[in-house]
């Protein structure tokens, strides 16, 4: 069986996109298929970074002359839709792979324009979405997000005949997680705080965090950073830690799954590490990086399951030290009801994919 997966990564769209990709393609090449990726070689792509992986990768190229784009993210395509959906058809048969069994889209900036054209060279259409805000052509439809009235969420959106797998129990997470959840310790004492932000940090809520943990007496506090790939803020991050020996910076990491089942509290950014930290019920203090990240973290602030801090560029080092004390001395602890992620997600989904391979 033949997987494509179209989806983007650069300084402004993040990781997170193929990261969660990565996942799933490892899962179902355990299951024998074949995986190619198809991205648009935008600043800050994570090219190598699947090349790491063994993936093969086709390398769209940049278009910047093109002005037209669809959609509020169709800037982050790099292509009008129909412009992206030719390259990637001429990069497939370029490479002498005119056919897949599923394209897998993972793109904001693509809806059913896009996803009709590449309909002759593809068997079966899966789309990953979290927005619900255009109208797709696809046979399998993903999204992972809870919010009001989420099962309802793609009512005329897509075809009545599209299979849809809704909800946190289909989050894409790496396979350490679901087993770290059934080790993982309770701690007494909060001790351990984990910061991570993503690939790109755009607002450098990593050295927000480094400054707010500063202000906090509490000398067996210990705090973890992790650094992303394109974050251009490295060089301050590292200067703030070195100021406070509690403090430990970590490059890019596989995963954050062991770090995250050590962790007693983490700061980090909604979107997919949202449901990293549930699967391992660390109490967390979220910040939106996007807007697109708002409505999914204000439903489970009101669940109880995580303490949403606002939009990153409303940040303050003086509000994030708060919410920590808060935090660590128990004023603040989450209800997990109702928010279960058991980490099988990517196994779920890829079971669906594997056995509907004609």
């Amino acid at each position: 069986m033949r997987v494509v997966f179209r989806a983007d990564s650069s300084r402004e769209i993040g990781s997170g996109h193929i990261v969660r990709d990565m996942t799933l393609a490892e899962v179902l090449r355990g299951g024998g298929a074949q995986v190619i990726f198809v991205c648009r070689a935008h600043d800050g792509a994570l090219l190598e970074l699947l090349a790491q992986r063994q993936f093969t990768v086709l390398a769209l190229p940049l278009r910047l002359r093109e002005a037209r784009y669809d959609g509020p993210y169709g800037h982050w395509l790099g292509a009008p839709q129909q412009q992206d959906a030719r390259d990637t058809i001429d990069a497939l048969v370029a490479s002498s792979l005119p056919h897949c069994d599923w394209m897998v889209v993972d793109h904001y900036g693509i809806d059913r324009t896009w996803e009709t054209i590449l309909e002759p060279v593809a068997e079966r259409i899966m789309v990953i979405d979290d927005l619900a805000d255009r109208k797709h052509h696809c046979n399998l439809l993903l999204d992972q997000n809870l919010v009001a009235g989420f099962r309802d969420r793609y009512r005329g959106l897509v075809a009545r005949d599209t299979v849809q797998l809704l909800g946190p129990q289909y989050a894409v997470l790496h396979p350490q997680y679901a087993a770290l959840r059934l080790a993982k310790m309770q701690h007494t004492r909060l001790k351990n705080v984990l910061a991570y932000f993503g690939a790109s940090d755009p607002y450098n809520l990593t050295g927000m965090t480094i400054r707010s943990f500063a202000a906090l007496p509490d000398r067996e506090l210990t705090l973890s950073v992790v650094v992303g790939n394109i974050n251009p803020y490295e060089a301050e991050i590292l200067e703030l830690a070195g100021n406070d020996s509690r403090i430990r910076v970590y490059p890019p990491l596989p995963s954050l799954a062991e770090l995250l089942a050590q962790a007693d509290i983490c700061v980090g950014a909604g979107g997919a590490t949202t449901w990293e930290r549930l699967c391992l019920q660390v109490p967390s203090l979220v910040y939106a990086l996007a807007d697109n990240q708002v409505a999914v973290s204000e439903h489970l602030d009101q669940l109880g399951a995580i303490r949403f801090m606002g939009h990153a560029r409303n940040a303050s080092v003086t509000d994030l030290s708060d919410a920590l004390l808060q935090a660590l001395s128990r004023d603040w602890t989450p209800q997990w009801e109702g928010v279960e992620v058991d980490g099988l997600g990517a196994p779920r989904v890829a079971t669906r994919m594997l056995q509907n391979h004609p």
